[in-house]
């Protein structure tokens, strides 16, 4: 069994979050739960010497400070600096896999993890403790000072948890230092729970020593000003991954999918994703062969297009072409005019593949009419030339089973074999997806791969690169940074959030 995570994160550094931490765990130990804690890694720890944040939280779980204690080094500064400063770098991939290996141990319901700092505190020069907490997938628990200043702090954290898809399970303030008057706490507070549309979970007055030094005397303090009820129905709601499925089969049509089929095959329920990988909702990871049909090229997550994608969304989310413009399309036009070979100077944007194809036919058939060519109204077509479901992308590349009957709706084009020195058959490539279902199995033409192998695409090419290989693109558009799991279609276990079952493969 593994155990449910709570990863515990601050508004800034000595806001109280360890403190936080381990009267959670001495409350929840004292209403029965087994619960462990990690400091994944921690700042300003002399060598040799338990730090101080292990020590608290081994006090609250009842474990010797090293089962608590991870990658620890001296000088206080951000775990970046410090790492540099002793000639070392953190390995973000070690630190996730002992996370799991300690959630994974016999005995234990819960384990909490302490972030270091706030979210956006550096680990390596590309990834952040908020980029941890998202590979662990586990609900967060924000905690902030009491006192003045709070509330910008908290909602700048919660939205930079929200915007890496981070759940919120509530905030937490904390007099840590103590001297904040008890009214302004509690204005915090409800302004807090308000502005940021979350959970305020309690105010955690100043803990004198004799309380922190005492795990016994810790409980009664997180029972008395934390709910641990709202944190535990957030810890032990069901994952919906059931639910998913259900309203999947009752209401949804799967593209280029016979129904009949789809019922009876166990769906993958997908979560999230980074790189060339997504995850399911069972925490298990999987190489995106076909990189979500050729619509990610550089990589899930990637942060320079999820930082513009939220810039643009907190500008305008949609704004239409018709009799107006826009700056950023203006300059992508420009942009791909710029790149295109000299005739082309003009661009007219499809939101899909097979829109484009109309757009094309359109264009082609309307070039020839101004030309005086009102004759030339017929198209030719590739035979296996797949592009798109649209009617006139169909008429122009029909691929049995799937464009069975649409005769009424096509027009039509047709169709003559790929000449022999550019068919897919002599290059040993597949013009469509290794999905499995784009063609039945005694179609003609170059074969799928079967859906157990990865497919090389533009995505999965890019990143990671293969060692000595040349790098096609520059490190600022390479995701992840950092090392990944070795390309294999086979599902691995991963990041398991406090709401997977079991990361065991499916069989």
């Amino acid at each position: 069994m593994t155990a449910q995570l709570l990863c515990v994160t601050g508004t800034d550094t000595e806001a109280g979050k360890t403190v936080v931490a381990a009267a959670v765990a001495a409350g929840l130990r004292a209403r029965g739960l087994r619960v462990g804690a990690v400091k994944p890694v921690a700042t300003g720890v002399a060598a040799g010497v338990p730090g101080e944040d292990a020590a608290l939280l081994a006090l609250a779980t009842g474990v010797p400070p090293s089962a608590c204690a991870g990658v620890e080094y001296a000088l206080p500064r951000s775990p970046l600096a410090a790492a540099i400063a002793e000639g070392r770098a953190v390995d973000v991939d070690a630190l996730e896999a002992e996370i799991l290996r300690r959630a994974g141990e016999d005995g234990l319901d819960v384990l909490i993890v302490e972030g270091v700092g706030g979210v956006l505190v550096p680990l390596t020069d590309r990834l952040t403790v908020r980029d941890l907490l998202r590979r662990l997938g586990a609900p967060v628990l924000v905690v902030g000072r009491a006192g003045l200043g709070t509330i910008n702090h908290c909602a700048l954290t919660v939205d930079a948890c929200r915007a890496a898809g981070l759940e919120v399970a509530g905030v937490v303030l904390s007099d840590v230092a103590g001297g904040v008057e008890p009214g302004l706490a509690e204005e915090n507070a409800r302004q807090v729970g308000a502005q940021c549309g979350v959970a305020v979970l309690g105010v955690l007055p100043h803990l004198p020593a004799d309380v922190l030094g005492d795990a016994a005397a810790l409980a009664p303090a997180a029972e008395r000003h934390l709910d641990l009820g709202a944190l535990l129905s957030v810890l032990g709601a069901p994952d919906g991954e059931a639910e998913v499925v259900r309203l999947d089969r009752a209401h949804l049509w799967h593209p280029v999918t016979q129904t009949s089929e789809w019922l009876e095959e166990e769906p993958l329920v997908i979560r999230d994703g980074e790189g060339c990988r997504v995850r399911d909702a069972r925490g298990r990871w999987y190489l995106d062969g076909v990189s979500s049909l050729w619509a990610n090229v550089h990589g899930h997550a990637h942060p320079r297009l999820d930082t513009a994608l939220r810039e643009q969304a907190g500008r305008i989310a949609h704004s239409t072409f018709l009799g107006q413009t826009h700056e950023p399309g203006a300059r992508l036009a420009a942009e791909l005019a710029g790149v295109a070979p000299g005739p082309l100077t003009r661009v007219f944007y499809s939101e899909a593949g097979a829109a484009a194809v109309e757009v094309a036919l359109r264009i082609a058939l309307l070039a020839q009419l101004h030309r005086g060519e009102a004759r030339r109204t017929r198209f030719l077509s590739l035979e296996d030339g797949y592009h798109g479901d649209t009617a006139g992308a169909v008429s122009v590349g029909r691929s049995e089973p799937f464009h069975r009957g649409l005769d009424p709706l096509l027009f039509d084009a047709p169709p003559r074999p790929p000449s022999a020195s550019r068919s897919p058959r002599c290059t040993g490539s597949s013009p469509r997806p290794a999905t499995g279902s784009r063609r039945s199995s005694s179609s003609r033409g170059c074969r799928a791969p079967p859906a157990s192998g990865p497919t090389p695409t533009a995505g999965c090419a890019r990143w990671p690169p293969r060692p000595g290989a040349a790098e096609p693109c520059s490190s600022a558009t390479r995701w992840p940074p950092d090392s990944a799991a070795p390309a294999t279609s086979s599902p691995a276990s991963g990041p398991r959030s406090s709401r997977t079952s079991s990361p065991s493969a499916r069989a």
